[in-house]
């Protein structure tokens, strides 16, 4: 029984030593974006303060790139980029956004400015 015990406690004692938490990890292809169109990715609220980075590439049309609380995402055909955390425009672009504990954020790639392919990542750091 103590040898059981003592397993256990040593097993939980390496599970928290690797570091095992939460993590985002985010990596989507939009093939047929074409003017008008929104997608979206929904990113999870962690249990920890966080930085989503963010990064995308397009070609052959500039997108526009933003994220939003996900309060503020709830109707994509009503966005209001004012309200989003940073945003984004061109062919390729990075930045990173700081999201608090228990805080679910959309990722929303819109306004192509014509036909393109977007290349969408996310992750936590």
């Amino acid at each position: 029984m103590t040898r059981r015990l003592f397993l256990t406690v040593l097993a939980a004692s390496a599970l928290l030593a690797c570091g095992c938490r939460q993590k985002v990890s985010i990596d989507r292809a939009f093939n047929d974006m074409t003017p008008g169109d929104i997608k979206a990715e929904q990113i999870p609220a962690l249990d920890r303060d966080y930085e989503l980075e963010i990064f995308f590439k397009c070609s052959p049309s500039a997108v526009t790139v933003a994220v939003f609380a996900q309060s503020d995402a709830n109707d994509l055909l009503a966005l209001d980029l004012a309200k989003a955390l940073d945003k984004r425009s061109g062919n390729m672009g990075e930045f990173a956004v700081a999201l608090k504990n228990g805080q679910a954020a959309s990722v929303v790639v819109l306004e192509a400015k014509g036909s393109t392919a977007v290349a969408l990542r996310a992750s936590s750091r």
